[in-house]
């Protein structure tokens, strides 16, 4: 998928969400905000069952093994 631009990813955030999302950019305030938004979308504050949150650090091995 194409980068796109915050607008429309508020758009799309309001009709359903994408299966993986790469969220990256200068400003930390809105990353940490966007990926709030998204998460609290896919499951409650308190729920971990399935959940899994990968920072920019991670091993792509890791994002796959957890995939599989």
């Amino acid at each position: 998928m194409a980068p796109i631009t915050e607008e429309l990813l508020k758009k799309k955030l309001q009709s359903g969400l994408a299966p993986v999302y790469i969220i990256f950019g200068e400003d930390g305030y809105l990353k940490k905000s966007y990926t709030d938004k998204i998460s609290r979308k896919i499951t409650e504050p308190d729920d971990v069952f399935n959940f899994l949150r990968f920072e920019g650090s991670c091993e792509l091995q890791d994002v796959y093994d957890a995939a599989m």
